[in-house]
């Protein structure tokens, strides 16, 4: 991560050294490094080439600001990231319990995620397909607004749906 050249660890004979709102010129590593140290500025490498351009700048400041630009644009991309959240129910499910998982479930979609909704069937339950479908049904109306992404699915001993928001997380971050 610290790839930072800075004085004595810069090899070449010349540089071209940037100055705050000055031309850039050409000089010698010696002079450059004179020039830094009277300043009571660290010589710092910012793009390579021949010769490598230079800049007068404090190295702990900008090694500092530089590290947290890279969390805050990590924050932001783990923010805008959209993933699935699962909400499992059985057939047999009782009324409440499905008002807590669409309540769960509503606040998912509000934060931009996707919700994906799973009635498992377990031994006879199987052949009473149907009332995994009815549940689906009333956990879908219960959650309101939304837009259905993957329609309802039958497995092997599962129905699946998945459901996503009307907004997308990126028009949710603009808002806020």
């Amino acid at each position: 991560m610290d790839d930072l050249v800075i004085n004595e660890q810069i090899h070449a004979r010349t540089v071209r050294l940037l100055n705050d709102g000055q031309d850039t010129h050409v000089v010698s590593i010696y002079d450059a490094l004179a020039t830094a140290r009277r300043s009571g500025l660290d010589l710092v490498i910012v793009a390579h080439g021949d010769p490598p351009v230079c800049r007068m700048l404090d190295a702990a400041r900008f090694r500092y600001e530089r590290k947290r630009s890279e969390r805050e644009s990590a924050k932001r991309q783990r923010a805008l990231t959209i993933t699935t959240k699962e909400i499992q129910l059985r057939p047999v499910t009782d009324h409440n319990d499905l008002l807590i998982k669409a309540r769960r479930a509503k606040g998912f979609l509000c934060e931009g995620d996707r919700v994906k909704v799973i009635v498992r069937f377990r031994g006879r339950e199987r052949s009473h397909r149907e009332y995994g479908r009815a549940m689906i049904d009333r956990f879908v109306s219960e959650v309101g607004d939304h837009r259905i992404e993957r329609q309802v699915s039958d497995g092997d001993s599962d129905t699946t749906i998945i459901l996503a928001s009307v907004i997308s997380k990126i028009d949710l971050m603009k808002s806020r």
